[in-house]
């Protein structure tokens, strides 16, 4: 089981849950996190990740999908165009993904 916030996470987390514990940890090590709104499309590229979060010397970019949630053509398409910029694009499914990958990040890429 994982702690999130303090609560042990037993069933699968849906998206908004991990968009929140992201924001959470992001704000909590002082990292900065771009966040766009799912409820309004028309303000965010087709594709954008979710996150755009920037830490001591890194860019990381982040798309939060259910455990069975695919990615549509708009954002395969964006993510090879950032990969081919030299930039990581990760598709989190879950609290444990973004604790492993928030961890590495705080240790290894400060």
């Amino acid at each position: 089981m994982q702690s999130c916030h303090g609560k042990v996470m037993t069933k699968a987390m849906n998206e908004r849950e991990l968009h929140n514990s992201i924001l959470y940890e992001c704000r909590l090590r002082e990292w900065v996190v771009f966040h766009g709104s799912t409820a309004h499309r028309t303000y965010r590229t087709l594709g954008e990740p979710d996150f755009t979060i920037i830490g001591p010397g890194w860019v990381l970019f982040v798309e939060c999908k259910t455990p069975k949630g695919k990615l549509t053509p708009e954002q395969e398409d964006l993510h090879a165009r950032i990969r081919k910029l030299h930039h990581e694009v990760h598709v989190i499914r879950s609290v444990k993904e973004w604790a492993t990958l928030a961890q590495f990040y705080a240790s290894s890429k400060s």
